[in-house]
């Protein structure tokens, strides 16, 4: 089963919070760098920023008291791959086929005069002519 890393970071500050999520780390060292520079005046007054990514955040957050950095990262499981487009569309298929009993029963219900019934057929009814489109346009046989 393949994995994938997402590195998130959470920085803390007195009008909130700014999340960050990204599968690549270095994006968000990126941003929380940024971060740091936009901030850097408002914050750190006169201290000269360094030039170095990396070193401004190590800064910037060692000696701004009110804000905090967290980071983290999650490794998530990627599902197998999905079915092939032509199972999909079997699949697709076989819900239409229940899809148009189920317009059948309403329009029994609109039929009876059963209230709401008439709205349920109507919603049924484009609702089935939208995944009926789609069939045909994926599978145009």
């Amino acid at each position: 089963m393949k994995t994938i890393t997402i590195h998130t970071a959470a920085i803390e500050h007195r009008h909130g919070t700014n999340t960050y999520a990204s599968i690549d780390k270095a994006a968000i060292r990126k941003d929380i760098a940024a971060y740091c520079e936009d901030e850097w005046e408002n914050e750190m007054g006169d201290e000269p920023m360094p030039e170095d990514p990396e070193k401004r955040i190590e800064v910037y957050f060692d000696q701004v008291d009110d804000e905090f950095l967290t980071t983290d990262n999650h490794t998530i499981d990627l599902p197998e791959p999905c079915a092939s487009a032509h199972e999909l569309l079997a699949a697709l298929k076989d819900l239409i086929d229940g899809a148009e009993e189920g317009l059948r029963n309403c329009e029994s219900d609109a039929n009876d005069g059963v209230e709401g019934a008439q709205e349920a057929y109507d919603n049924q009814t484009e609702a089935l002519q939208k995944a009926q489109d789609l069939i045909a346009r994926l599978d145009p046989v």
